[in-house]
Parts: structure tokens; C-alpha cells; sequence
């Protein structure tokens, strides 16, 4: 059974001061006291070009999104303990312009994760982008600074993160897969008994891997959201044991069948 907490203890981005409100850990039964801590931003940033103001929960502002040259505007949510390490969930409102809520359940091997997006402002928002972050960096059993344990897909084939980081040249992977299918990106252990991966029901943006911070992501696309439109998007943080294999075939069957 996986056991989620918030806010999150002992968590902090590396070189940075810790926004430990925001941020929800994720401990499987089997991850001693002594190896750390997933750790889930659920979601760190919320963004578009159409908005003038980008809301981040933690994440650095103006970090990696300068070329948006908008306001940005820390939020804080208040997680509400539905069920003590089971179930979370927060609410927040931006009078006037959105709303937005959250939801994490532990389940076995896995937590389920609902987000949701309501346009309260009187214009279109044309390409509302927003951000998950599972982290690592602070759990031993699963750090790699190196991406050669984090695999995405490609023509139908597994590739690690390291090969695509040193043909791109660049740390951080960006892939749009082809098949939905294989829309996943996940991280095996140092012992290669579990593996770790997130997923959606809907088409993701992109796929990325942080190796500074230890991170994996594929972003749920939200398409355009018209003025007092909704939109909910589900997702689940996998931790399971076994392979990349094991984990897609996992995936398949939860989102794609």
C-alpha cells in the first residue's frame, strides 16, 4: 500500500528554499524511514500565454518560463486530509479569473490523481499548460542523476532518457509520442524490482526528465478552456513491482484498453 502525506516533511529542491506546503510524499509500504521519499507537486505550475498571471506552487518563478513575461503569482493550497494517508485533496479559488482543485487517493501500488481547471475570466483560454513534478531526488532507492534508468517510448521501442540527453544535448528530454499507447515515462529502481511512471487518460504535452532535480514528467494536455468552461483530467503515479515492461503493459490496461 502506498501512503500519501501533506504537507510533506524533510523536502526542499536542491539549492533552493522549501515550499514543504505544497508538496504531497508518497511513501510505498515496502521504503523504509531511512530511504526518503516520493515526492508529488501536484502541480507545481499552472500557465498560458493567453493569462497574465502564471500560478506556481512550487516552483521557482520566472524558472524556465521567462519567455512568458508574465506576473507570477505563488499559491499556496490548503490540502484537506480526506482520509489519513489515503486520500487529499485542496480547492482554490482566483476570484474573477479560475479556480482549480486537486485530488490524490493512495490505492496498492499506485495513487490516483485528479485535476481539475475552471475558467472564470471572460475570454478563452486557448493552451492552459500545467505541470505535475514526481521527484526523486530524495528517495535513495530511486535516484539517477544520469536518466540511464529512465526510459520513454519511441517507435514502439523503449529508449533511455541518457541516449536521447546526449543526442539532444541537452538534460532535460522532450518527447511527443506517435502511438498513444505508449504515452509513458517511468523510472526503475537501483535494484530493478519497482518501477515508478506516470500516466493520463488524455494525451500529455510532452514528456520530460530533470536529471538536476531528479525528476520525470508527462503533462496532461487541456486543449482550450472557454469562459465558465470546466475540465478534469485523471492521471496515476505508478510504483510498482517489476520492469518498464511490467509497467507498461500496467498502463495499457488501466488507460488504453
Amino acid at each position: 500500500m502506498i501512503h500519501i502525506e501533506a504537507p510533506a516533511r524533510e523536502i526542499s529542491a536542491i539549492g533552493r528554499e522549501p515550499r514543504r506546503e505544497a508538496i504531497v510524499a508518497l511513501r510505498p509500504d515496502w521504503l523504509s524511514e531511512g530511504d526518503g521519499a516520493i515526492t508529488l507537486r501536484a502541480p507545481e505550475i499552472i500557465y498560458s500565454r493567453a493569462m497574465g498571471e502564471t500560478y506556481y506552487i512550487d516552483h521557482i518563478a520566472g524558472g524556465g518560463f521567462v519567455e512568458l513575461r508574465k506576473r507570477y503569482v505563488h499559491i499556496v493550497p490548503e490540502w484537506e486530509t480526506v482520509e489519513p494517508g489515503r486520500h487529499l485533496r485542496y480547492d482554490v479559488a482566483v476570484p474573477g479569473k479560475c479556480s482549480f482543485w486537486s485530488e490524490v487517493r493512495a490505492d496498492e501500488d499506485c495513487a490516483w490523481i485528479t485535476w481539475g481547471f475552471h475558467n472564470e475570466g471572460q475570454e478563452t483560454i486557448p493552451d492552459l499548460m500545467v505541470q505535475f513534478c514526481p521527484c526523486m531526488d530524495r528517495c535513495e532507492p530511486f535516484r539517477d542523476a544520469t536518466g540511464e534508468r529512465v526510459f520513454a517510448r519511441r517507435g514502439g521501442t523503449f529508449v533511455r532518457s541518457a541516449d536521447i540527453q546526449r543526442e539532444q544535448g541537452t538534460p532535460i528530454l522532450h518527447e511527443r509520442q506517435s502511438d498513444p499507447a505508449d504515452d509513458i515515462i517511468c523510472l526503475e529502481s537501483v535494484d530493478g524490482l519497482h518501477t515508478i511512471g506516470v500516466a493520463w487518460d488524455v494525451r500529455p504535452q510532452h514528456f520530460l526528465n530533470n536529471t538536476a532535480l531528479g525528476c520525470i514528467h508527462t503533462e496532461p494536455h487541456m486543449d482550450s478552456l472557454a469562459p465558465r468552461e470546466s475540465r478534469e483530467v485523471h492521471g496515476t503515479f505508478y510504483c510498482i513491482a517489476g520492469d518498464r515492461h511490467s509497467l507498461l503493459e500496467r498502463f495499457r490496461a488501466d488507460w488504453r484498453s
